[in-house]
């Protein structure tokens, strides 16, 4: 008895809070018709007639999606509007590069021979390309090679022990022997240089040149280059190849 009667408060205490109402004016029977709301069916209906109305669209022919044409979409020629540094970094405005050695040389529209690949030297005032055509050898001991000055590009003075044949194809160019006035070089134009005869040749100041050089008795050795070609000597009046006292 001593220990149910310690027991007892607590089972007051759960009898109390399980029979405890929410709504002690309600009777308990009639409780669960109280707290359950209503059946409310607007939300169907209004469903049912998003349906229909789609439905009866369909039915009279609207599209939905306009037909996706087959023809190429013209090119898109909207300018990119920069209004912050992000969008500038995304879509930088062009600008006109500065040409460089590569860039700028304007090649001939149709050349005879490939260009070949670009050499840097000190042999040479400005951007030139070589292309073997007929690379030293023992058999043939004929070399020759396709050149191509850039605009104002020329090679320093030099000789050649054996002698060279200029053969031009391209552009216009300069050719001058050392104590004579320098000669216009014109597609076609053939030079033959004695050997030991000190010249340079190059591009004209305003256009690219290309000329076949064909080193004649290589077996003497090989050419002998000499200081850089002075901008007075470049840009002296040059004369027609046919003048009188010319190469």
């Amino acid at each position: 008895m001593k220990n149910a009667r310690q027991h007892q408060p607590l089972r007051v205490f759960f009898y109390a809070r399980r029979s405890a109402a929410p709504h002690p004016a309600i009777p308990r029977n009639k409780r669960a018709n109280a707290i359950a709301p209503p059946h409310d069916h607007s939300f169907w209906l209004w469903f049912l007639a998003m349906v229909s109305g789609y439905g009866f669209w369909l039915w009279l022919g609207e599209p939905i999606v306009p037909p996706r044409s087959h023809e190429p979409c013209p090119a898109d020629t909207t300018k990119i509007p920069v209004k912050s540094k992000k969008n500038q970094r995304n879509h930088p405005r062009p600008t006109t590069a500065t040409p460089t050695e590569e860039t700028a040389m304007t090649t001939p529209t149709d050349p005879l021979f490939p260009i070949g690949k670009p050499v840097k030297s000190r042999k040479f005032s400005g951007a030139v390309w070589l292309q073997w055509l007929v690379e030293p050898d023992p058999v043939f001991n004929c070399p020759i090679v396709n050149v191509t000055f850039d605009a104002g590009c020329r090679n320093n003075w030099h000789r050649h022990p054996g002698g060279q044949i200029l053969l031009c194809t391209a552009g216009e160019g300069r050719y001058q022997e050392r104590g004579k006035p320098p000669v216009i070089l014109q597609p076609g134009d053939i030079v033959k240089i004695a050997p030991d005869i000190e010249h340079w040749h190059g591009a004209a100041p305003g256009t690219p040149f290309t000329h076949i050089a064909i080193e004649t008795r290589p077996e003497a050795g090989p050419a002998v280059w000499l200081e850089p070609v002075s901008d007075d000597d470049y840009h002296a009046a040059p004369v027609p190849l046919t003048t009188p006292g010319a190469p």
